[in-house]
């Protein structure tokens, strides 16, 4: 008999029903905003001494979408990260005159 596989599909599907039953008559959105909110009120308890982490906890979520000139920029990013065209802390710094 062969093992029962579970996609990732199917698992997100399972995910998602749990957790309209857990928050019923919520939007899908909601339910989410309302998860990372009770993070970052969790992660705020636990970073008091922080002020930059305060303040980005506190920060509205960006629910406005990207142009396509910021879609372009990322994906040539990336890429010339995986090209391994990025350049790592230290030579920023240097070249900076930071060091």
């Amino acid at each position: 008999m062969a093992a029962e596989r579970t996609t990732v599909v199917e698992i997100r599907v399972d995910l998602i029903e749990a957790l309209r039953e857990l928050y019923p008559g919520r939007s899908d959105r909601e339910i989410l905003e309302g998860i990372v909110r009770e993070y970052l009120a969790d992660h705020r308890r636990t970073t008091r001494d922080d002020a930059m982490l305060q303040a980005l906890a506190a920060a509205p979520l960006d629910d406005e979408g990207s142009t396509e000139e910021q879609d372009r920029s990322a994906r040539e990013a990336t890429a010339e990260y995986h090209r391994g065209e990025s350049i790592g802390p230290d030579q920023l710094k240097r070249e900076l005159g930071l060091d």
